[in-house]
């Protein structure tokens, strides 16, 4: 027996109408009815009632997008991790039990990665290298602006949803992220010239200053010598 904790238990019970045996799926709409519980105990009677199991934890699946063409034709893979979960709310455990109820983990896991990694190469598509590579946050939100509706369909919620690597086989990235060191390195000399510009003029100008003081001071001297 399955001792997977947390659970849901779906209790489906019989009931005899005028001329059929109907199960609660069949009858929904009648006068069949379908229990819900979680974490706790409900009866079965015998060859009446039919239990299936449906997992609430967490489930956890890497992502992998290889080779995909991005909006300027160059060609990327990218490497996630994504958490999701069946919703236990009211409204939306009946559509995750419809969608997945008596299949395993691992099946849950296959259905929902096929569909996050299916829009994680769309979005991909839509984007040049640059836009990936600069703004892996936006690219992550948008991702997920598509795929949380689409997933919170199934009765499924994305807990966590994130990009660990974008590579390609053409360097281009690896281009793209010399050229911004080269470009950060260009402006904080240029900075430093200016800084040491400034204190050098700075240094002139107080020179300057101390030096017509002293003469000043000499002139002013020689006056009440006199």
């Amino acid at each position: 027996e399955d001792k997977e904790i947390p659970r849901w238990v779906i209790s489906t019970r019989r009931v005899q109408t005028e001329y059929w045996f109907y199960t609660a799926v069949v009858a929904a709409l009648k006068k069949t009815r379908v229990q819900y519980i979680i974490g706790g105990w409900a009866w079965k009677w015998a060859a009446a009632e039919k239990i299936q199991y449906i997992s609430l934890e967490i489930i956890s699946s890497p992502l992998i997008c290889e080779n995909v063409m991005t909006a300027m034709g160059v060609s990327i893979t990218a490497t996630g991790l994504a958490h999701f979960k069946v919703m236990s709310s009211r409204e939306m455990l009946p559509i995750a039990a419809e969608n997945f109820l008596g299949k395993s983990v691992d099946e849950i896991r296959f259905t929902i990665k096929s569909t996050l990694e299916g829009h994680l190469r769309a979005i991909l598509a839509t984007l040049t290298v640059e836009e990936i590579h600069n703004d892996r946050y936006r690219f992550v939100d948008r991702v997920l602006e598509i795929a949380e509706p689409d997933v919170g369909k199934m009765g499924i919620e994305i807990i966590s949803f994130t990009i660990n690597e974008l590579r390609d086989d053409n360097m281009y990235m690896q281009s793209l992220g010399r050229k911004h060191v080269a470009v950060v390195k260009s402006v904080a000399a240029i900075r430093t010239a200016e800084c040491e510009r400034d204190a050098c003029k700075a240094e002139a100008e107080c020179l300057r200053e101390t030096v017509q003081a002293c003469i000043v001071a000499r002139q002013i001297s020689r006056q009440e010598r006199k």
